[in-house]
């Protein structure tokens, strides 16, 4: 299992194609926000592959996971300036201590940005996969929850990726009305959200508070 490298931090930037300074580009990780002093994690066991100062990174750990008989490579970038505490070659622990958030390198606010890689990291990234996909999950377990998810209410919110903001509500569900499959259970800001898929397959994401919603 994989763990949120940043307690408390938002997410700010999702996994995949979006638009930066203007620029469309594919992100190929997520970008986790908080302001502070904010200790960066290790997301689980492993042994450091690098520890340096990149012009795009910033200051970045690599760290190389092996979990269930898989290689696994995630990167922690953008970190504060000197307080990289691990370098290559050293074991870590799920949770330790890597360094501080920062805005290092090609950076525009104080972040880090995370990548889960199934594989080695590469140049092209051709093994980046959505971190929130993995986070607080395990990998040896059953990615969906048994039953389904309808609405206790009259009008209930759900989001087109794990947010509380208005500008990413996606639709409304009505009473009784739902989505067929539940993917997962995670943590956004201080609340938890259900990762849903409807009957296309398509994903979305809504409260996990029995006071909105039911679980059949």
């Amino acid at each position: 299992m994989f763990k949120y490298p940043a307690d408390g931090a938002k997410l700010t930037s999702p996994y995949g194609k979006d638009v930066l300074n203007g620029v469309s580009r594919m992100h190929y990780g997520v970008d986790l926000a908080k302001a502070g002093t904010v200790t960066v994690k290790a997301s689980a066991d492993g042994v450091v592959s690098r520890s340096y100062r990149s012009d795009s990174y910033g200051e970045v750990i690599f760290i190389v996971h092996s979990i269930g008989g898989k290689t696994y490579e995630t990167v922690y970038a953008h970190m504060r300036t000197g307080s990289r505490k691990v370098f290559e070659g050293a074991k870590v622990k799920q949770g330790q201590a890597l360094g501080l958030m920062g805005n290092t390198g090609y950076s525009f606010g104080q972040h880090l940005h995370f990548e889960l890689h199934v594989g080695r990291w590469n140049m092209a990234k051709s093994n980046t996969v959505d971190p929130l996909k993995y986070l607080g999950k395990s990998l040896a377990a059953s990615s969906k929850i048994k039953g389904k998810l309808v609405s206790n209410v009259a009008k209930l919110k759900f989001y087109s990726k794990p947010s509380w903001n208005a500008k990413d509500v996606a639709g409304y569900l009505t009473k009784d009305i739902g989505f067929p499959t539940i993917v997962r259970k995670l943590k956004v800001d201080d609340a938890y959200q259900y990762e849903v898929k409807n009957s296309k397959g398509h994903t979305y994401y809504v409260t996990a508070s029995s006071k909105y919603i039911k679980v059949k």
